[in-house]
């Protein structure tokens, strides 16, 4: 009895987990992006027994904390709600951030088929 409460425990974290990203991206919450991603950290860590390109599943709760960071930054709430310029919200208005953004994106293209070709 308790292998289907499992189940049904890991099935109902991860389908929740999607719902919240939606309901976090509709309404521009951070606060429910922060949830989704908590919610599927339990989940995803059932995957790190895997074999091969399986344990990138392990990578999935990050989607939500970066979406989180980025609509914590581009929408502001002071007195007033305003919306920031994609480029502010990244910092791209110093040379030095442009330059760290280019060596993250170039490592991300680079790192992933090494990834991949590793564990496949």
């Amino acid at each position: 009895m308790g292998f289907y409460w499992a189940g049904f425990i890991f099935w109902f974290l991860i389908v929740a987990s999607f719902l919240l990203l939606i309901l976090g991206l509709w309404k521009k919450s951070w606060k429910v992006l922060i949830c989704s991603g908590i919610s599927l950290i339990l989940p995803s860590l059932y995957f790190i027994g895997g074999e091969g390109s399986v344990r990138l599943l392990v990578l999935f709760p990050l989607i939500p904390f970066v979406l989180a960071n980025y609509v914590n930054k581009r929408y502001k709430v002071n007195n007033h709600t305003f919306k920031e310029k994609w480029q502010e919200a990244m910092g791209l208005n110093n040379p030095l951030n442009i330059i760290l953004w280019i060596i993250l994106i170039s490592s991300i293209l680079i790192g992933i088929p090494v990834i991949l070709s590793i564990f496949l």
